[in-house]
């Protein structure tokens, strides 16, 4: 069950944003907002079309490697995921149940380290943000001029208020990631070689 449920949060976070920009500013007589959503394949500006981000990681290199590192983990975390549960499936219809429950029992760790792998590699994606804004020398991106974080600025005549973090899609991988450790050590308890197991 945790296992059918990690491998659809790992699903669903290859559609939704892994880090965002909000930002507000407030004239006297109007606001401006913008917020930019980094997915997995593509980056874009909610509030409207903006061409400049149709190629986004084609230009931006390193956040390109840091966000498919994280993606390609968690790819290969649902396909260990598969064998796992392909493992159950056959277990009891088996001979030899002691080679079976042994990769029950040490499967899920390699499937919850992918996954810990992908949260914490993608930890360095603002980092990546200003290598690649250094490399491009350039005021195309604005946000290239923002610091992290939340922050707030503040003029005579205007007032930006701007938002920076990871978002939902690198929550849900987090999640998964607990869910693989609480079935890693469950699998562990559980699946215990015995004597009474039929071997060859």
């Amino acid at each position: 069950m945790f296992f059918l449920l990690s491998i659809s949060l790992i699903f669903a976070s290859f559609g939704l944003p892994w880090y965002e920009l909000d930002s507000v500013t407030k004239w006297y007589f109007r606001e401006s907002s913008e917020k930019i959503e980094f997915k997995v394949f593509s980056v874009s500006n909610v509030y409207e079309i903006d061409k400049k981000y149709e190629n986004y990681y084609g230009l931006n290199i390193n956040q390109k490697n840091t966000i498919l590192g994280s993606f390609i983990c968690g790819l290969l975390s649902i396909i260990v995921l598969i064998f796992l549960i392909i493992c159950y499936g056959v277990y009891n219809s088996v001979p030899n149940k002691t080679i079976f429950k042994h990769l029950i029992r040490f499967i899920p760790w390699l499937a919850f380290a992918l996954t810990l792998i992908s949260c914490l590699s993608f930890l360095r994606f603002q980092q990546a943000i200003y290598d690649d804004c250094e490399i491009l020398k350039s005021d195309k991106y604005r946000f290239c001029r923002n610091p992290f974080g939340t922050w707030i600025k503040t003029e005579y005549y205007s007032n930006q208020v701007t938002n920076w973090g990871r978002k939902s899609g690198w929550s849900i991988v987090v999640a998964a990631t607990v869910l693989n450790f609480v079935s890693s050590i469950i699998a562990f308890i559980v699946y215990i070689p015995s004597k009474n197991d039929n071997t060859i």
